[in-house]
């Protein structure tokens, strides 16, 4: 039920900000498409006329209007690049016992190197990744991400499961024991899995371009900043079996009791708000930067919302604040490019006696050509590609 109301959401915004716009039929020199009708030039007695473009013309009209003085028009259709996706994922988890004293354990699923093909069409990628480090660990990890970026309205889709391939990173209060006792040893009693939908409007569309940092599909001319309004839904599952932790952590009653019931299935909505700016320091050069902080709403498996009780109010606990980090630099001369990126994705779960901190981070490096000119941008007597 949860995903057709996102879709219907996604499309309900999309058509609302669509019928918003003015139906004139005189097109401004700095918006990305123009469609114009043909005249007969045999006839002086016709004036000209426009047609009006179709609903789905005007619906990416829409998506991609910017002003050209700051942004670069998409100029093709299609594009086709290789990433390397590095993933790193940690969790910090901590229980508190009654003095207040706490302990923290750090775990984190071995780093995946990645490399796959992408195609893009004007602002959404798709491709698949193969893991060529660790092949044979690649039933116990699964990552999965799909973004799209268009002027004014952006999508991430993420869904990470690890079901096991976890090792130490640290630990701290346990009595007698130090990290490097245990730094690197393999864990086997967690599994988690992650799904992710954010969806956010870009304020100043005209002037700043994510796509531009993000999807290659325009270039970013001078400096700008935006800020950013979006809408959150995650799924959130953990389990832990302390019985699987390493005796040095569990003999003599050392182990804190929020540990030993340390696992959650929680849904998630938050609304969000953040910055972002794209600096332009060289021609084709860009360098793009955002912080996107949540303000959310949890709901434990088997809870509902009741306003009737005030719950959300009451119930302080159930609040939390999690990120969506992003940066990269970029060179781009609108055929060739080729960049990095980071988007880090940062949650925060507290009960009780128990926490958690999951971080999920995708580090990409890619270079990629444009191809296919979009009909408006090709010239006469030149290879349309």
């Amino acid at each position: 039920m949860s995903r057709r109301f996102f879709l219907l959401l996604l499309f309900y915004v999309c058509a609302i900000t669509l019928f918003a716009q003015t139906d004139s039929t005189a097109t401004e020199s700095d918006t990305i498409t123009a469609i114009t009708a043909n005249t007969d030039s045999t006839d002086t007695n016709t004036s000209d006329t426009t047609k009006r473009p179709g609903f789905l013309a005007r619906l990416i009209a829409l998506f991609d209007d910017t002003d050209s003085t700051y942004i670069e028009p998409n100029l093709y259709n299609y594009a086709f690049m290789l990433q390397n996706t590095n993933f790193y994922q940690s969790y910090n988890l901590r229980a508190i016992a009654d003095d207040n004293s706490v302990q923290r354990i750090s775990l984190s699923p071995a780093t995946t190197f990645r490399i796959g093909p992408y195609l893009g069409w004007r602002w959404l990628f798709l491709g698949y990744t193969f893991d060529v480090s660790r092949p044979e660990k690649a039933g116990k990890a699964t990552q999965f991400n799909v973004s799209l970026y268009s002027a004014r309205i952006g999508v991430d889709f993420v869904y990470v499961k690890n079901t096991g391939n976890f090792f130490f990173n640290s630990i701290y209060g346990f009595q007698d024991v130090e990290s490097k006792d245990i730094r690197g040893m393999a864990f086997s009693g967690m599994a988690t899995y992650n799904h992710s939908l954010n969806i956010y409007y870009v304020f100043n569309h005209r002037h700043f371009s994510y796509p531009a940092a993000y999807s290659q599909s325009t270039r970013q001319r001078r400096s700008a900043g935006s800020f950013l309004l979006g809408f959150r839904y995650d799924i959130s599952r953990c389990k832990f079996d302390y019985n699987a932790l390493p005796q040095m952590l569990i003999a003599e009653d050392k182990l804190f009791e929020g540990f030993k019931g340390a696992a959650y299935d929680h849904r998630n909505y938050s609304v969000s708000f953040g910055y972002a700016f794209n600096w332009v320091p060289l021609r084709n050069v860009l360098v793009s930067a955002s912080v996107m902080p949540s303000l959310g709403y949890r709901l434990q498996k088997g809870e509902h919302f009741e306003l009737d009780r005030q719950r959300v109010w009451t119930n302080v606990k159930n609040f939390n604040i999690d990120f969506v980090n992003r940066a990269a630099v970029v060179w781009n001369n609108s055929r060739l490019f080729v960049g990095i990126s980071l988007v880090n994705y940062l949650y925060n779960y507290r009960a009780d006696k128990f926490g958690v901190t999951n971080a999920l981070t995708f580090f990409n490096i890619y270079a990629g050509i444009n191809f296919l000119r979009r009909h408006e941008y090709r010239t006469a007597g030149k290879n349309k590609w």
